[in-house]
């Protein structure tokens, strides 16, 4: 550039960064739930209600708080798997069982998995004490948040069922459906529910008739908006 022409492009620049940095500085001082609902807005400008609930993602509703309606009016997939991922570990760190369970958010929804020490002993279909903990913060997640559940149980190699059921399918099987029942008795629709059964085909870990993981031996979880229907559960590796 020659002469004074630098000195437009330079006032451009400060002129851009300025804005920017108060841009930035506007954003810092919205309140979650305004960002939410900005967010709600963007996502679907044509379907925008002002009336429309939000909540604040920072302080995922809990039992008895009043939050039920909240959770239920999430308009979308994105803020609504969040607040499931994030209520689920808070729930389950507050009962001081996090180190037995993983909690991890997918692309298409989030997993719940628990290990042998929550739940089963070889053969068994029996839930263990911890279980019960678990199991009732499933069903406060379904009773607070817009999802469906796909319910899948598993077994380690050595399993087999005996001498009450006939085979590693059956043992699956009869795991996910004890589950599925203790959920369907506290309240939420059998309509929302898929039970599944892998056996021994999903390992977390490799293992083998001579030396089975008890790791294997779990239920896992996997909650997903009713709008997106999975042909088959989420893959556990």
């Amino acid at each position: 550039m020659s002469g004074s022409s630098w000195k437009v492009a330079y006032a451009d620049f400060v002129t851009a960064m300025m804005a920017f940095f108060l841009l930035m500085w506007i954003l810092n001082m919205v309140p979650p739930e305004k960002k939410s609902e900005m967010a709600v807005y963007f996502m679907d400008p044509g379907g925008y209600d002002s009336r429309s609930t939000v909540i604040d993602l920072s302080s995922p509703p809990s039992p008895g708080s009043g939050g039920d309606k909240d959770a239920t009016d999430l308009t979308t997939e994105e803020i609504n798997l969040l607040a499931v991922n994030r209520f689920l570990t808070e729930q389950l760190q507050e009962q001081l069982i996090s180190r037995k369970i993983s909690v991890g958010a997918t692309e298409a929804g989030v997993l719940l998995r628990t290990s042998t020490a929550l739940n089963f002993e070889q053969n068994a279909t029996e839930l263990g004490p911890e279980g019960d903990i678990v199991l009732r913060s499933v069903v406060q997640v379904m009773r607070h948040f817009k999802v469906n559940l796909d319910i899948g149980g598993h077994t380690d190699s050595a399993e087999n069922g005996f001498p009450r059921l006939r085979g590693k399918w059956e043992l699956a099987a009869s795991r996910a459906a004890t589950v599925t029942a203790f959920i369907v008795d506290h309240g939420i629709a059998p309509s929302m529910i898929r039970s599944n059964a892998f056996a021994n085909f999903r390992p977390i870990v490799p293992d083998s008739e001579e030396e089975p993981n008890p790791i294997n031996r779990r239920v896992e979880f996997f909650f997903y908006t009713p709008d997106t229907k999975p042909a088959n559960m989420a893959p556990t590796r």
